[in-house]
């Protein structure tokens, strides 16, 4: 069923945070970092962006990924702020959802204006709180500082509003957003972000029967729609179904 009675609003927020940068010099730029999230419920969606003001085909299908998660089945509000570069991302999704008969108006916020995006900046206090947690655990366990230039730092951001979707209770409806959305708990398998797991090769089966059907990697996540484990090796990245194998060996 319908969660949202009425029209569905989506804030986006894209701007230069500065928890993201790092001591290295090749970090001294903040990362562009946008933020969604869908009111009511409070669905949330996170995704540092490689270079801002450049439109990223990456990020677009992610994002247009997320408002299925999200259930936005019907018509939407994208709310942006006066910025360029994130009134052009509203307007390529509202083009997105416009391929699947999907209606979206999008609207922009008056200079100056902090109410109507209070949702989007509370969010990124939440998020940044959220990544600055699994950085940190992340360099207790591997002694290991994740840079804020490094592919591992992208999935983290990422797996920041994962996890808040599904395991933090809010305030105004007193259930997770992805209770709110599916009318049921997160029951999957996680782990912490970084840990060594075996996940099963994708071809795996086209093998020849004396090579291995497992590789060691490092377990970044899950991914939203197919609720996949994603797994990061030195040559790639896969979903596939895994075995848990914690350990402190280095890859």
């Amino acid at each position: 069923s319908d969660v949202y009675k009425r029209q569905a609003i989506v804030n986006l927020n894209l701007r230069d945070y500065g928890f993201l940068r790092g001591d290295a010099p090749e970090e001294n730029e903040a990362k562009p970092f946008l933020i969604a999230i869908c009111r009511p419920g409070g669905y949330l969606f996170s995704y540092d962006v490689q270079r801002k003001g450049r439109m990223d085909a990456a990020l677009m299908q992610h994002l247009d990924a997320w408002t299925v998660e999200a259930n936005l089945h019907g018509p939407v509000v994208i709310r942006t702020d006066s910025e360029l570069a994130v009134h052009s991302v509203a307007l390529e999704l509202a083009k997105w959802r416009q391929q699947r008969q999907l209606a979206s108006t999008v609207e922009e916020t008056p200079v100056g204006s902090s109410s109507s995006l209070g949702a989007a900046e509370r969010a990124i206090s939440t998020v940044a709180g959220q990544v600055r947690t699994l950085a940190l655990d992340f360099e207790r366990r591997w002694n290991i500082r994740i840079a804020s230039t490094s592919a591992l730092h992208s999935w983290l951001v990422r797996h920041a509003s994962w996890l808040l979707n599904r395991f933090a209770k809010r305030a105004d409806t007193r259930v997770t957003p992805y209770h709110f959305v599916h009318q049921r708990e997160y029951r999957g398998w996680v782990t912490r972000f970084g840990c060594t797991v075996m996940a099963h090769l994708v071809h795996a089966l086209d093998q020849p029967k004396m090579k291995p059907r497992w590789e060691k990697g490092l377990w970044l996540g899950k991914q939203p729609t197919t609720d996949e484990h994603v797994v990061g090796t030195a040559e790639t990245v896969s979903y596939t179904h895994l075995r848990a194998h914690e350990t402190k060996a280095n890859l």
